[in-house]
C-alpha cells in the first residue's frame, strides 16, 4: 500500500513515520525540510514546497495508487489570517491536481480548535460557536473545502478531528505541555492563567494508532472523527504536576495570565465515532502520559 504522508517531520508526521515503517507500508515522507541525518529504512525522503503540487511526488514515482494523510500545516498560534490562508491552498492545490492522478482516499488532520468557544462534550456534527483563532479557522474552512471536494469526487475522506495532543519528546510551539517542559527543563519563569478550565488532552501513540486504522477502513464517504481521552483534565493539575516533577514550583505561576473572553471552562471529546467505525480506544491515560513523557527527558 502506498502511503505518502505531507508535514512528514512534524510532531505527528514524524511519529505516524516511525510507526508505519515497522509495518509493511511503501511511505513516501514529504515535508520542505531535508530529510533527517538517520533516514528510515524503507522510507523514501522528499522534499518540496506544497505550493506546487505537481511536486508532490518525485516525477518517477507518478501514476501508482495512493493514499494521502495530509498533516502539513502552519501550527503557529498567532493573531495572523494569511498564513494560515495559504495551507488552505496548498491542500486545495493537491487535491486538484491529484484526484485523477491515483489519490483513492485522504485522511486529514484537522482540530478541536474547529469548535471555536463551545463548551462541553463535543461531538463531530457541533458546529463552531463563538470566536475562532485564525488557527480554527483555518481547520475548519479547509474541512468544508474537502468535503465539499470529496462530494464531488467521490474520494473517501476521514477528517481526524485530534483535541490537545502531547506525549513525545521534541514537540515544539507555545501549547501548553512543550511550553511548560522547556521552560521546566531551562529552570526560567513561566506564567500561565489560573489553570481551572478543562481539556481533553491525547497522547500521541494513540493518535498515531487511530490513523493506522484509518488506513485499513477506507470509508465509502466523508467521515468526520474526533480523537481524544473522553475524560476532563484540569489544566492545572498538568501544570503542577510538571513544576513538582522538574522541581521548579517556585518559577511556575498560577494565574499570571488572564483567561481569554468566553474562553470554554471545558472542551472534552465525544469519541463514540472513533469506537464505532475505527474499533479505537485510547489507551493512555493522563497520568501514564506524563509519565512516559518524563522519561524521555531523562534518557
Amino acid at each position: 500500500m502506498r502511503v505518502v504522508i505531507t508535514g512528514a517531520q512534524g510532531f505527528i508526521g514524524t511519529n505516524l513515520v516511525t510507526r508505519l515503517a515497522k509495518k509493511n507500508f511503501d511511505i513516501i515522507a514529504v515535508d520542505k525540510n531535508q530529510p533527517p541525518d538517520k533516514p528510515l529504512g524503507g522510507v523514501m525522503y522528499h522534499q518540496t514546497d506544497l505550493s506546487h503540487p505537481a511536486d508532490l511526488m518525485p516525477d518517477h514515482e507518478e501514476g501508482r495508487q495512493f493514499i494521502l494523510i495530509h498533516l502539513a500545516w502552519n501550527t503557529q498560534r498567532n493573531a495572523l489570517f494569511q498564513p494560515q490562508s495559504e495551507q488552505i491552498s496548498y491542500l486545495a492545490g493537491i487535491l486538484d491536481y491529484w484526484k485523477d492522478k491515483g489519490l483513492t482516499y485522504l485522511i486529514v488532520t484537522g482540530s478541536a480548535e474547529e469548535y471555536g468557544q463551545r463548551a462541553g462534550t463535543l461531538k463531530e456534527d457541533d458546529g463552531p460557536s463563538g470566536e475562532l483563532s485564525p488557527y480554527g479557522w483555518s481547520k475548519h474552512a479547509a474541512y468544508l473545502l474537502t468535503k465539499t471536494w470529496a462530494q464531488q469526487n467521490n474520494i473517501p475522506v476521514t477528517w481526524f478531528r485530534p483535541f490537545t495532543v502531547y506525549g513525545a519528546a521534541g514537540q515544539t510551539g507555545q501549547m501548553l505541555i512543550p511550553y511548560a517542559l522547556n521552560k521546566a527543563l531551562a529552570k526560567e519563569p513561566a506564567q500561565f492563567t489560573d489553570g481551572r478550565q478543562k481539556r481533553d488532552f491525547i497522547h500521541i501513540d494513540d493518535v498515531i494508532s487511530a490513523i493506522i486504522l484509518a488506513l485499513h477502513k477506507s470509508p465509502k464517504k466523508f467521515n468526520t472523527i474526533n480523537l481524544g481521552s473522553g475524560q476532563p483534565t484540569q489544566v492545572k493539575d498538568i501544570i503542577e504536576s510538571i513544576a513538582v516533577h522538574f522541581q521548579v514550583q517556585s518559577l511556575f505561576e498560577l494565574g499570571a495570565i488572564a483567561q481569554k473572553p468566553n474562553a470554554p471552562p471545558i472542551q472534552i471529546a465525544d469519541i463514540n465515532k472513533a469506537i464505532q467505525i475505527l474499533n479505537w480506544q485510547p489507551t493512555i491515560s493522563i497520568k501514564k502520559g506524563l509519565s512516559l513523557l518524563y522519561k524521555e527527558y531523562i534518557k
